[in-house]
């Protein structure tokens, strides 16, 4: 058993077909935080396109439901293989999928349906998965497997389409294909390279080696490679506003100084109570970024930007899945590459911020916290707390 909870860093990486506006594969990952669990389940649509895609989520969504709800018996997968159709020319599932349930303390499940097997690496190796393979209806093609595995600090599942070993399959230079035995080798070769690599920049690698291997670089099939990570949490401290009493400053700044991770600091009065406080110095760039205000440098904090602008900025961007060339892309990148983020608020007015003529969605800054923590958690499954001082 592990000495205490793991950190699930789970993502991935998609491509849709050549040709295709939408990705035929689909993904569903929910976190069970009163069970302290996490789910991620990949499911493959047969063929491309809309059909492919609606038929795909549908089943990934009914498998999270089943899984999250602690249906999955014999009968209740019995009973969710018979309610998804079969081609009637292929005469196979119309969807296959893969599921991953995992416990924060290590336990985990995983569970296919006509997906290539789930690659489980520890230690620069892939394990070799012990399956039990079960039929629940009376289809050949739709026999279920089943492994448990303990997961160990370290640990990485990568669940793949076939889209990504069947690449290059039958073409002049790669006739075999990429196969689950190439996406291991390349996988194990990058870890050796980049241990410390994250789940999406991994994803993201085996897809673009996948593409390598097909025909002009282009996915012949929809591709979809997930990746977990477990490991211990990244932590980090969003400083933002004043506090509402002066008096407060000085365990402020020492909150600051004593945070175990990563900090940032949003708000030039927030930077400049800390440098007062902790004897620091603010060096800034001058030049604005992206129409917001510039950048600045502080000692133990990995950024230091404006304040509400720039949080407004964010959430826009993280809505609209973009970014751009401003301040608050560097806070974005920041905020994704950590896990738990902890956001202490000062309430002290600004009242630069009341002025009725800047725009109606400024708006003051415990509002934009409280938007910035839901998309967070509900998008990026991070865990956030905000304390208000």
């Amino acid at each position: 058993m592990t000495n205490q909870p793991l950190y699930i860093e789970a993502d991935w990486s998609m491509r849709n077909k050549v040709g295709q506006q939408i990705c035929g594969d689909s993904v569903v990952a929910r976190k069970v935080q009163d069970q302290q669990r996490q789910i991620v389940v990949m499911s493959d649509g047969l063929g491309s396109g809309v059909k492919a895609n609606i038929l795909s989520t549908m089943t990934a969504t009914m498998a999270a439901r089943f899984v999250q709800a602690n249906m999955v018996s014999m009968s209740s997968l019995s009973v969710m293989m018979d309610a998804l159709p079969v081609c009637k020319v292929r005469n196979i599932s119309y969807a296959t999928y893969t599921i991953v349930d995992t416990s924060l303390n290590g336990e985990t499940r995983v569970i296919e349906m006509g997906n290539p097997s789930t690659l489980h690496i520890r230690d620069g190796k892939v394990m070799d998965l012990a399956y039990s393979r079960i039929s629940v209806s009376k289809r050949e093609d739709r026999d279920i497997s089943i492994a448990d595995i303990h997961i160990e600090p370290g640990d990485r599942l990568v669940v793949l389409s076939d889209g990504v070993t069947m690449a290059g399959l039958g073409s002049q230079d790669h006739k075999l294909g990429l196969r689950i035995e190439g996406v291991s080798t390349y996988i194990l070769e990058q870890l050796a390279l980049h241990p410390q690599m994250s789940a999406g920049e991994l994803s993201e690698q085996v897809i673009r080696k996948a593409l390598r291997y097909e025909p002009n670089q282009v996915p012949h099939d929809d591709m979809t490679c997930v990746a977990i990570y477990y490991r211990e949490p990244r932590k980090l401290l969003l400083l933002t506003g004043p506090p509402f009493r002066e008096s407060s400053d000085a365990s402020w700044a020492q909150r600051f100084n004593s945070y175990p991770g990563d900090r940032v600091v949003c708000g030039g009065t927030t930077a400049n109570i800390l440098a007062r406080e902790l004897g620091l110095e603010i060096n800034s760039t001058l030049k604005p970024m992206g129409g917001l205000p510039p950048i600045s440098f502080m000692n133990g904090a990995k950024l230091v930007s404006e304040g509400i602008l720039t949080l407004t900025r964010v959430c826009n961007l993280l809505e609209q899945g973009e970014q751009d060339n401003s301040v608050a892309s560097k806070l974005i990148d920041e905020l994704k590459n950590h896990d738990i983020i902890d956001v202490c608020v000062g309430t002290k007015i600004n009242e630069a911020h009341q002025d009725p003529t800047l725009p109606s969605d400024l708006d003051i800054r415990r509002n934009i916290v409280k938007r910035l923590a839901g998309i967070l958690e509900e998008k990026f499954l991070k865990e956030v707390s905000i304390r208000y001082i």
